[in-house]
């Protein structure tokens, strides 16, 4: 990243919405020194990423992921839900809220 623009997020600002984001729960005095440890982070990585790919040790591509037949079978999914549910409303489980409702 070049020097003339900070990543909004490497600030304790972007830091606190990251946190609150991810239900991270900490010391608000910690927000900048978060901050500075994530941006040393990010520095690394980019500095990293200047390495000439000609530099770079060959990596042999990566095996194939083994798939099984997709294939229907019988199941018991609403017994099973319901044997699993913590609770259930209406014949539906609720969930929590995973979005941000100040986003």
């Amino acid at each position: 990243m070049d020097g003339s623009r900070k990543n909004p997020f490497l600030t304790a600002e972007g830091v606190a919405k990251i946190a609150r984001l991810a239900r991270i729960q900490g010391d608000p005095s910690d927000l900048a020194l978060w901050a500075a440890q994530m941006e040393r982070i990010v520095g690394h990585v980019e500095r990293i990423n200047e390495i000439p790919e000609d530099e770079l040790a060959p990596v042999d591509p990566p095996l194939p992921t083994p798939q099984r037949p997709d294939e229907p079978c019988a199941g018991s999914g609403r017994e099973e839900l319901a044997r699993n549910a913590g609770k259930r409303s209406h014949g539906h489980v609720p969930v929590p809220l995973v979005v941000d409702p100040q986003a």
